[in-house]
């Protein structure tokens, strides 16, 4: 068997779906989900590093746009975020931002972006719960079933896309690094320098210190 038959049967923890050719005269906007402790703040972390613009009141935690955040969560403010995506766009032309929980209100909001794109976060349930566990002090046994339960609301809000959406898994990013941040690159049309790629895939480290004890209830 030759390598490039052989490359087809590696898992790499990547699904696209709804993939149409991308207009690069457009702007495009990009949204990471996932259940929480799922690995959104890591690739929030790797866009940024490939030059996408992720948020500017940024939590440097968890990297969460904390102006999104507000807009929609806290003020429910969608003409304000109606002009926030404008000024983005202009600005930016690809930017995006990263919220665990916001295909919960993805159907208020899909549709007022441009050109959307959806990065859907996967990981193994017992890690979550474990590592809810250790974040929140929430029995892991309770955790792990509300996991299960959650992951199917998560799976409802993909299926009802129509928008270009990668489906992707933590675990398999973690072992392949550069061809998680070659994907990107190629996927969004960002076309990143060597060197760019190369600080993308070092900015992927599981167990970062300052997020294990940051990230958690004190």
């Amino acid at each position: 068997m030759d390598n490039k038959n052989m490359e087809n049967l590696i898992n790499r923890g990547i699904i696209a779906i709804n993939q149409k050719k991308h207009n690069t005269s457009l702007p495009l906007n990009i949204l990471v989900m996932g259940l929480s402790r799922s690995g959104t703040s890591m690739t929030a972390i790797v866009l940024e590093e490939l030059g996408v613009f992720m948020g500017k009141e940024k939590d440097n935690i968890v990297h969460e746009d904390l102006e999104i955040v507000d807009m929609l969560e806290k003020n429910n403010e969608i003409a304000k975020f109606k002009n926030l995506i404008q000024e983005r766009n202009k600005k930016y032309g690809i930017w995006g931002w990263k919220r665990p929980h916001a295909y919960e209100y993805l159907s208020k909001t899909k549709d007022l972006l441009t050109n959307p794109h959806f990065i859907f976060m996967f990981r193994d349930p017992l890690a979550i719960a474990i590592r809810n566990k250790i974040a929140t002090k929430v029995d892991p046994m309770v955790n792990l079933e509300r996991t299960i339960r959650e992951y199917q609301n998560f799976f409802k809000s993909i299926t009802s896309t129509k928008y270009p959406t990668l489906l992707i898994s933590y675990e398999k990013i973690i072992s392949n690094k550069q061809y998680f941040v070659e994907y990107l690159n190629d996927y969004f049309n960002i076309n990143c320098s060597p060197e760019q790629l190369k600080k993308a895939a070092l900015s992927i480290q599981p167990n970062k210190k300052d997020y294990i004890y940051n990230a958690r209830v004190k």
